[in-house]
């Protein structure tokens, strides 16, 4: 399956009162709601027993309903919604692999499959566009230039990872990665997840459907408490996902799906469009805002396809907190550059950093004190800026490189000082430096 949790065995979706039971069950409820809560999971339960068999072996031949009304009482807020479901729900078997395929019958000898085209085949549309007019910028305002490099990395990407592919590349990095205990011991909080112990890099086969979340669920439960962090990040793909089909097209929206949820009253809702701002806009994206961390990111997405999520919280955070412009810009240029990308984690996600999602949290990351606390030895900015940073000895030089004369490095583009928590500025402008002095 491509959920944790199949649709059909979530709470009714017409039942937002039974959801927010689930959800909070210890707060008090009528006895007529309770009533009902346990009415409706009587009912569920014995639609699933009659529509499959106890193991789920064999699926049927059913459709499965995902429209909006299906969803449409769920609860909003992640955290809501992972309990409610929880308690209720328990997840499927992943199926087994079939013994055999059949060939369809309009597959017969005469039948020409064609081939498949390569990546660079794809573009090449854009790629010969762009070199008609080298000053046009057919998408998202961004140089011609700055495109064809991403298409170009992202070419020598699929050519170097073709055979790291497909379910049985994906279940080799889930024993790697699982099996041998390094999911148990990984530091996911991290900004650099070069290494593979760090990081399940799970996201990409989810993405493509080379791996099911079940099977996740099923190894993660057997190696021990300390890896099932792994299932938690399958229940929050989960509500990406399930949260996507309840609004649709919504989603999109500047607003958000929900504009009159009452944590967004008061906020400063307020966006800049890229193409009036286009200077800073393009200073994020190419990874040139003067800020390590921010710019490391990009850098990274842009080269690999790939950055791991707090690197990526931090480039959102940059985006629409501090340059306040339009957080569908930044969703929309991570799609085209994702190797893991998928619609409804990616805007969901951009939703949520926003400001415009369902969740009451109001985030706004401080890049450079991010970098002190997740990348303490600066390893993951010297990586990405080998050429300015990457003989630096000194860690302070790394968190505030325009203090330093260092050359080619660009200026910042929001004050610094915007960039730190308040406790990290009082030392910063007692002492005149970022980190405590070693004893």
């Amino acid at each position: 399956g491509y959920s944790l949790y199949h649709p059909d065995d979530l709470p009714p979706g017409g039942d937002a009162g039974l959801w927010r039971i689930l959800a909070h069950p210890k707060q008090k409820q009528s006895e007529k709601k309770a009533r009902k809560k346990t009415n409706a999971r009587g009912t569920m339960s014995r639609s699933n027993m009659e529509q499959w068999p106890e193991e789920y072996g064999v699926p049927q031949h059913k459709l499965v309903d995902v429209s909006q009304k299906r969803f449409g009482g769920m609860c909003t807020v992640m955290g809501d919604y992972r309990r409610a479901v929880r308690s209720f729900a328990k997840v499927r078997p992943a199926l087994a692999a079939p013994t055999k395929l059949r060939t369809p019958s309009a597959f017969n000898d005469n039948f020409d499959s064609g081939s498949m085209r390569k990546l660079r085949g794809l573009y090449e549309p854009l790629v010969n566009s762009i070199a008609s007019d080298a000053t046009s910028k057919p998408i998202m305002g961004l140089s011609g230039e700055f495109l064809v490099s991403a298409i170009d990395h992202a070419c020598a990407s699929s050519d170097a990872k073709s055979t790291s592919c497909g379910e049985t590349a994906a279940l080799k990095r889930l024993k790697d990665f699982i099996v041998s205990g390094r999911a148990e011991k990984a530091d996911r909080s991290l900004a650099d997840v070069i290494t593979n112990d760090d990081s399940s890099k799970f996201s990409a086969h989810l993405a493509y459907g080379c791996l099911s979340p079940r099977t996740i669920y099923e190894e993660a439960s057997k190696a021990g408490d300390d890896a099932k962090w792994l299932v938690s990040h399958m229940e929050m793909r989960d509500y990406f996902l399930y949260y996507f089909l309840r609004n649709g097209r919504k989603i999109f929206q500047l607003e958000g799906a929900d504009p009159s949820l009452s944590h967004k009253k008061g906020r400063d809702l307020a966006w800049n469009d890229p193409s009036n701002h286009a200077q800073e806009w393009e200073c994020w994206a190419k990874g040139c805002t003067g800020f390590p961390l921010v710019d490391a990111a990009m850098k990274e997405l842009l080269q690999t396809g790939y950055c791991s999520n707090r690197v990526r919280q931090n480039a959102a955070s940059f985006l629409v907190k501090d340059l306040k412009i339009d957080w569908r810009a930044g969703a929309e240029l991570f799609q085209f550059l994702l190797d893991d990308f998928c619609v409804a984690a990616n805007w969901g996600n951009w939703a949520y950093f926003s400001g415009v999602g369902s969740d009451p949290k109001n985030r706004h990351f401080r890049t450079i004190s991010q970098a002190m606390r997740y990348d303490p030895r600066g390893s993951y900015v010297k990586e990405w800026h080998r050429e300015q940073l990457g003989e630096i000895g000194e860690v302070e030089t790394l968190f505030r490189p325009w203090d330093y004369n260092i050359e080619g490095w660009p200026n910042t583009i929001v004050d610094p000082k915007a960039q730190l928590t308040y406790h990290d500025l009082e030392r910063f402008e007692k002492t005149g430096k970022l980190l405590e002095p070693e004893e």
